[in-house]
């Protein structure tokens, strides 16, 4: 599926509450559940399904998306997502969210204040896959991240990561919500 085609059918798909499955060419995580939230230049924004429970929002690449469905599978998931309540929570998120490009979005957040998950999920030796805290700086190229590890804490130096290994980038979501408030204070900046 080409970039064009899969940008048509997602963008019929913008509010409606029908369940996609988005498959992605990436390797520990090739498959999505959701539901299309709002669509970018670049990214695209999920409202998240984990199995019964939706999961806060993931935005993704455009360009990973090699395939995604909606057809009977879902609808018959729809049904039992109506019949357990779970139907009637999704909801639009804030219209302001860019995805036009990576840098205004991680922008968006710095403003916001707003702990997020950064992932770089295809391998690379330099970096983590997965980062959780707050966005401290977004540059030309890069963001200066401030993440916090299993235990509450945060990292003493932020980490800076290119916006080309970043593919998904999550919010609002229950880990990041209760994570967030046990923290072991917040982030001591530097600058």
């Amino acid at each position: 599926m080409d970039e064009y085609d899969a940008r048509q059918q997602l963008q019929n798909l913008i509010g409606a509450p029908k369940l996609v499955a988005v498959t992605r060419d990436i390797p520990d995580e090739p498959r999505l559940n959701g539901f299309v939230a709002a669509l970018g230049r670049e990214w695209v924004l999920l409202q998240q399904l984990y199995e019964f429970y939706l999961d806060g929002y993931a935005a993704v690449r455009l360009a990973d998306i090699t395939d995604f469905c909606s057809g009977d599978e879902e609808r018959i998931w729809e049904r039992m997502l109506d019949g357990e309540g779970v139907l009637s929570q999704v909801t639009d998120p804030d219209k302001t969210i860019p995805l036009d490009n990576i840098s205004q979005l991680l922008q968006a957040f710095r403003w916001a204040g707003e702990n997020i998950i950064v992932e770089c999920e295809i391998a690379d030796d330099d970096l983590d896959s997965f980062y959780i805290g707050e966005v401290l700086s977004v540059d030309e190229n890069s963001v200066s991240f401030a993440n916090f590890d299993t235990v509450g804490k945060w990292d003493e130096e932020p980490h800076i990561i290119p916006f080309s290994k970043i593919t998904k980038v999550q919010f609002q979501t229950p880990y990041v919500r209760i994570f967030s408030k046990y923290l072991d204070g917040p982030y001591r900046r530097t600058d």
